[in-house]
């Protein structure tokens, strides 16, 4: 039975600091990556948020030069209808 060398407090120790620092490498890593996903997800929201906007004044400029459009028709057309033409 005394064939088998124990490790020392002092290595136990050792190995498990070193373990210690190992994870805490890989959780700065992790962090770091979900730092740089975090802003990658923010700009992508920023840059979805403006082209919705943008397509909602784009339709309604439509619309309202529809609007104007239409009403200017009607309004040169309008003598013709009184005349019985259309």
């Amino acid at each position: 039975m005394m064939g088998i060398a124990q490790p020392t407090r002092e290595e136990q120790n050792r190995k498990g600091c070193d373990k210690m620092a190992v994870r805490n490498r890989q959780n700065q890593q992790s962090d770091h990556k979900n730092e740089s996903l975090l802003k990658k997800l923010t700009k992508m929201s920023t840059v979805s948020l403006i082209l919705g906007v943008l397509t909602l004044l784009t339709g309604m400029a439509y619309l309202v030069y529809r609007f104007f459009s239409e009403r200017a028709y009607r309004e040169k057309w309008k003598d013709y209808e009184d005349c019985g033409l259309m």
